[in-house]
């Protein structure tokens, strides 16, 4: 089993866990990052568009490269905070 620590790096300060915070983090990533993604599909359907920016052709736009994020940066942030710490 992977025995290495886990580094999080959030505003206040530098955080080295363990595996249960590790598994913790993992599993709210892996269940918010499809969560942005299926958000920012939703918004583009709604508006009846299918990219939302002319800098990437075919790529969906650059909203596309970072829809994940919607929603995994902030659960990253409220785990590293109240869970972790």
């Amino acid at each position: 089993m992977f025995e290495g620590p886990t580094v999080v790096v959030y505003p206040e300060g530098i955080w080295y866990g363990g595996m249960p915070q590790t598994l913790a983090l993992a599993l709210a990533i892996a269940a918010t990052a499809p969560l942005g993604d299926l958000v920012e599909s939703l918004i583009k359907r709604d508006l009846g568009v299918k990219d939302m920016g002319n800098i990437l052709k075919g790529h969906g736009g650059v909203l596309d490269r970072f829809d994940a994020l919607l929603f995994t940066l902030p659960a990253t942030y409220y785990i590293a905070r109240f869970v972790i710490l």
